[in-house]
């Protein structure tokens, strides 16, 4: 082999190393931050109540949606690593204010002041550079990996939210202990952001205010599917807000390790299938949860909680992907956003619904919207 194809061939393996290794912490920065956000519910749930969390989590999803337009501009005019740089800084600075917070009013404006953050944190990670960093091929894969890793954060925030304190067995301190270690999963999603690559981009002109990163208006229907199923899964978070929270924490491993088995089954089951046949699934794996839920013992419960966490991860996937191939030329990040935005839409009414209900009859609903969902679907 020549002199100049063994420094070529060196040079592709450092890429793909490179690009692994940004893959990898873009992942774990992904984790960390849903983690973080997802574990302020149940803190703000059990220290201000069910009311305070309710408007803080509308407060949260307005934030997502006000700062949209300027997505474009963001990312095409800055560097997009400082862009999410800043932006995982800014989210985590409420977190200090968090401590001497009286007023539940204040809470609330912290908390839509987060949603900006996440919002344009989110933007500049997983609509932005995952993309700039990998080859094309690769890029759908990366895509999902990246979303299930968010997903992750649901569980693993819910630990940091309940299963901590009650550890520490002061639950007198709550606040000042929980916000505390909440946000650490934010310095460690900074860190992992310090520590990627990216080759410097000229700046873009680009409009101040519009669609382009946001939202796409055109699939609207792929985006109502997407707030139906998380509609789901925000029911059935909230509706558990009210539990021991023992099980809670023990309920949150069962949901974590159904997302881990719904990422293996889609490499070995759902590689080669027909693309139907992922949603079906998991659609099947959701009524089935909500049928066991109908059962008064909890180590059902924990079974459904199980099944719940395979099907969610199959539906969010497989909408992702439908995102994504439906997506034209530079629409990739549009398409990623308008996903993200219904899920989380989406999980915002379900637990706010969830909370608000808090009875038996939150499972009929959540069959009634899964029965919608699918007639959409086959339609």
């Amino acid at each position: 082999m020549s002199k100049n194809a063994t420094k070529n061939l060196d040079k592709v393996c450092q890429k793909r190393e490179g690009a692994s290794l940004a893959v990898v912490l873009m992942c774990l920065a992904n984790l960390m931050l849903n983690a973080y956000i997802f574990s302020l519910i149940p803190i703000i749930y059990m220290q201000w109540g069910a009311e305070t969390t309710i408007f803080s989590v509308l407060a949260f999803s307005m934030g997502l949606f006000v700062i949209g337009p300027f997505n474009s501009w963001f990312v095409e005019t800055f560097p997009r690593k400082t862009v999410c740089l800043k932006s995982i800084f800014l989210l985590a600075f409420p977190s200090l204010l968090f401590l001497y917070i009286v007023d539940s009013f204040w809470m609330i404006l912290f908390l839509g002041i987060q949603g900006l953050c996440f919002a344009t944190a989110q933007n500049a990670l997983c609509n932005t550079l995952i993309n700039d960093l990998q080859v094309s091929r690769n890029r759908t894969r990366g895509d999902n990996l990246l979303n299930k890793f968010g997903h992750l954060g649901l569980p693993f925030g819910w630990l940091l939210g309940f299963y901590l304190p009650m550890l520490s067995k002061q639950f007198c301190a709550i606040p000042l202990f929980s916000f505390a270690v909440s946000a650490s999963p934010v310095i460690i999603a900074f860190l992992a952001v310090v520590f990627i690559r990216v080759p410097l981009k000229a700046p873009i002109h680009a409009k101040v205010f519009s669609s382009d990163r946001f939202l796409r208006l055109s699939a609207w229907p792929l985006f109502l599917l997407t707030v139906l199923a998380a509609a789901i899964e925000g029911l059935f978070v909230g509706y558990s807000l009210s539990w021991n929270p023992e099980i809670i924490a023990a309920n949150a491993l069962y949901l974590g390790g159904g997302f881990l088995i719904s990422l293996l089954l889609q490499k070995v089951v759902f590689a080669d299938a027909d693309t139907r046949a992922e949603f079906v699934s998991g659609v099947v794996f959701l009524l089935g949860a909500l049928l066991l839920f109908l059962h008064p013992l909890d180590i059902v419960h924990s079974a459904s909680f199980l099944l719940f966490g395979i099907g969610t991860g199959l539906l969010s996937a497989r909408l992702l992907i439908y995102f994504l191939k439906l997506s034209g030329h530079c629409q990739r990040g549009t398409s990623q956003n308008t996903h993200f935005l219904g899920w989380r839409l989406g999980f915002a009414i379900g637990i706010i619904a969830g909370i608000s209900i808090n009875n038996n009859s939150i499972i009929y609903i959540s069959l009634f919207l899964l029965a919608i969902l699918f007639a959409i679907y086959l339609i």
